[in-house]
């Protein structure tokens, strides 16, 4: 027996009612080998104290004669690790029942303690992190929440996880999920299945709905099966893909409403969208067209006499003056082109590219406009641009010629009258002179017809050359040239300072002068003549002013006063021929100018008129 207590693996020993240690086992002398057991008091032995403490248990098993058993830890030396032990006390007694010995055993269960306290640890290391984590987690048991973490309580809308605990947990899926949700619980439970990640909507406590991705696992929570739930969040993406699938819809029906054509293709060149604009275009079903290459396409829409390889050529020529990469998804920003309809009526159209990303993937498209009543409208107005040009060139040249082949005959009429008028003057009746002055009369008139005629039919063939010229001295010339008049008739002219301009001097000269002589012409009854010449800087024109103080000119007349041979005043009343203001408008009309006037009866008139201004350097 002596043997196989000494073998046991569990420490034995024998201690009196004075707490000494009567007899061990090699068990205990193992534990404390630097020690010698007996004789020594067990609270030192085990505990090291000087004194028992107050729970110590073999001290308790001599009082109450209780088996006890307990937990304790021995502190290490420098030849012994410290130690968990699991103490356990027998009381022995005599016949009469008392206490005389206790038999103290011990089973090392460090190694015990250790994976509990490694488990502790790690279980409090997973605990933490799962509260820490921003990924809302949940548990649960039999339906009813047994663990939220913070997370998890964010996302549903309450206050703290205790408040979800005890809930069904079927009160945070939507409706129509609940028979989904309870068949891969019970899958899970059943099996050991792991949920894998799918998209569901859960509900908040307030009601609202959370688009949310779930992955779920079955665990053991406090030794209970349960479900374990990791959720994510992902209201605001699929909102974002709403969104874009919202927006994505708008620009599909912005397509296909479109009366332009639209077209989209890869970067391989093949059509993915073909609108309704473009069928009507070209005339080519959008079943037949998707799919296709852009160039097998183009092939059907060529001109006659246009071959394939002419109109690779025209693109890649498009591209290169872009100075863009030579490849077939290059963005060409505008191109205007011809092209065939399937019932074999030409279409001028204009073509506009662009490049865009959708999902990652690189797309081009165009927008191809129809122009072909545009084009045969501008086709048309400049044929007749071209012959309204080549009807004035010959107008012009008509009374030009016109007029210069009748200044001959006209000046032998005049000569031979006033001959006549000077030789037989004397010798014919007063009727027959009277005659002979309204011949003599109307042939200085119409000689003056026929000069301002050439004057006015040269203001555009006979023009010089636009340079810059200062107005102040191309006024000065027109006063000296025109002294005579301004001194005869007592005139008062104020010539503000004037900037430069890019013009004809020689018909500035004439444009200043016939609106100095008209105010000369037309001026009130012994006034004295006063006349302003000023001009106000615009951004690239020069506005001029000429003012009078002379009889003025009803409203009536603003635009009547500039056209040919149109007179406001009988010819014995005001001289002229009717075509010096025609001549002005038509010079101001030649340097892309405008001429108009401010004028009051009887107050005088303002005469304006525009000319490019001098270019700064």
């Amino acid at each position: 027996m002596g043997s196989i207590l000494t073998a046991l693996d569990t420490g034995l020993s024998l201690i009196d009612r004075e707490m000494t240690i009567l007899w061990v086992n090699q068990k205990v002398r193992d534990t404390f080998p630097d020690q010698e057991p007996v004789g020594q008091k067990c609270y030192r032995l085990y505990e090291g104290r000087d004194t028992p403490c107050e729970e110590c248990a073999t001290r308790q098993a001599f009082v109450t004669g209780e088996v006890t058993r307990i937990e304790k830890y021995i502190p290490g030396t420098s030849s012994a690790p410290g130690r968990w032990l699991l103490l356990a006390t027998q009381p022995i007694r005599d016949e009469s029942g008392q206490v005389l010995h206790v038999l103290e055993s011990f089973t090392d269960i460090t190694p015990q303690r250790q994976m509990v306290e490694a488990l502790r640890e790690s279980e409090e290391r997973y605990r933490t992190l799962i509260e820490l984590s921003p990924e809302p987690i949940a548990v649960h048991h039999q339906g009813k929440v047994v663990y939220a973490n913070p997370a998890c309580a964010t996302m549903v809308g309450a206050r703290t996880p205790q408040d979800l605990i005890g809930k069904p947990i079927l009160q945070f899926v939507h409706p129509d999920d609940h028979d989904l949700v309870r068949e891969r619980v019970r899958r899970m439970l059943a099996y050991g299945e792991t949920g894998s990640l799918k998209e569901e909507r859960f509900l908040a406590l307030d009601g609202h709905v959370i688009n949310v991705a779930v992955v779920a696992a079955p665990i053991t929570f406090e030794n209970l099966p349960a479900v374990m739930v990791l959720f994510q969040d992902i209201t605001e993406r699929k909102q974002a893909e709403e969104a874009l699938h919202e927006s994505e819809e708008k620009f599909r029906m912005l397509i296909h409403s479109s009366r332009d054509g639209i077209l989209l293709n890869d970067e391989e060149g093949a059509i993915l969208e073909w609108n309704s604009g473009m069928e009507g275009i070209t005339g080519i079903p959008k079943e037949d067209a998707v799919g296709c290459t852009l160039i097998q396409v183009a092939s059907r829409l060529l001109m006659d006499g246009v071959t394939i390889e002419d109109m690779e050529h025209r693109i890649l020529a498009k591209i290169a003056e872009l100075n863009q990469p030579v490849t077939y998804s290059s963005e060409i920003p505008y191109v205007e082109a011809t092209i065939q309809h399937l019932d074999g009526s030409p279409r001028f159209i204009q073509a506009q590219s662009f490049r865009f990303t959708s999902r990652g993937r690189v797309l081009y498209g165009a927008v191809i406009r129809d122009v072909t009543e545009g084009k045969r409208a501008e086709l048309t107005l400049k044929e007749y641009a071209n012959r309204l040009k080549q009807s004035n060139e010959d107008l012009e040249r008509f009374a030009y010629i016109s007029s210069h082949d009748l200044q001959e005959p006209l000046r032998a009429i005049v000569s031979y009258t006033q001959l006549l008028e000077r030789r037989y003057k004397d010798n014919l009746d007063r009727d027959a002179d009277e005659y002979l002055h309204y011949i003599v009369d109307g042939g200085k008139r119409m000689q003056d017809l026929i000069h301002d005629l050439l004057e006015f039919s040269r203001v555009n063939t006979k023009g010089g050359k636009f340079r810059t010229i200062e107005a102040n001295a191309v006024v000065e010339d027109t006063l000296a040239a025109l002294l005579p008049q301004t001194q005869a008739a007592g005139v008062t002219i104020i010539v503000d300072p004037l900037p430069a301009v890019m013009a004809d001097p020689v018909q500035l000269r004439q444009v200043f002068q016939n609106l100095i002589s008209n105010a000369l012409k037309f001026r009130k009854p012994d006034v004295p003549v006063e006349i302003h010449i000023s001009a106000e800087q615009l951004k690239d024109k020069v506005e001029f002013s000429v003012a009078d103080n002379g009889i003025g000119i009803e409203p009536q007349y603003f635009e009547k006063i500039f056209v040919i041979f149109q007179r406001l005043h009988a010819m014995d009343k005001y001289e002229g021929t009717g075509i010096g203001l025609a001549i002005v408008k038509r010079i101001i009309d030649r340097h892309g100018g405008r001429i108009w006037v401010e004028s009051e009866p009887g107050k005088g008139s303002t005469f304006h008129f525009t000319i490019p201004a001098a270019k700064r350097d």
